[in-house]
């Protein structure tokens, strides 16, 4: 498959729905910025693919299968997500995609916000946001569980 028939993959998580009707507001927002980065830079044969109401600490995502599915059948030239928590929120998981799963199948990964490009990106740093992003949510976990006790 010729580079210009590859889609150019938007993909959008949130964990949890805000109740809006539709896309939830996080969505609406996350596909703006990445809508307007893809034409910024003239990516085109654009599919967007959305997990709205799934965590991102685990990559049994219906929408995250489905672009992984793309990604093995190289389909996929390039993968952009706000930042790199949307991937996901599991340090060796994440890395594990960014390293080596995703340039096995020659997709670039772009996280929009982190000004990270796998085709040049320091992956210090990217290691080091992968973990702030697992971090924060075993707090957040921590800090449900602890509330949830405390109603009971």
């Amino acid at each position: 498959m010729k580079d210009n028939l590859r889609y150019t993959i938007l993909y959008v998580r949130i964990s949890k729905d805000d109740d809006a009707a539709g896309d939830s507001n996080s969505i609406t927002t996350q596909l703006a910025i990445l809508q307007k980065y893809a034409n910024d830079h003239a990516y085109h044969n654009i599919k967007v693919i959305k997990d709205d109401g799934y965590s991102g600490t685990n990559f049994n995502r219906p929408g995250f299968q489905e672009m992984y599915s793309l990604v093995k059948s190289r389909q996929v030239e390039r993968i952009l997500v706000k930042d790199l928590s949307r991937l996901g929120r599991n340090y060796i998981e994440t890395g594990r995609f960014i390293d080596l799963e995703f340039p096995r199948y020659n997709t670039q990964f772009i996280a929009v916000n982190e000004n990270f490009d796998s085709n040049g990106g320091d992956r210090f740093l990217v290691a080091v946001w992968n973990l702030l992003n697992e971090l924060y949510a075993m707090d957040i976990s921590n800090k449900q569980k602890k509330s949830n006790r405390a109603k009971k």
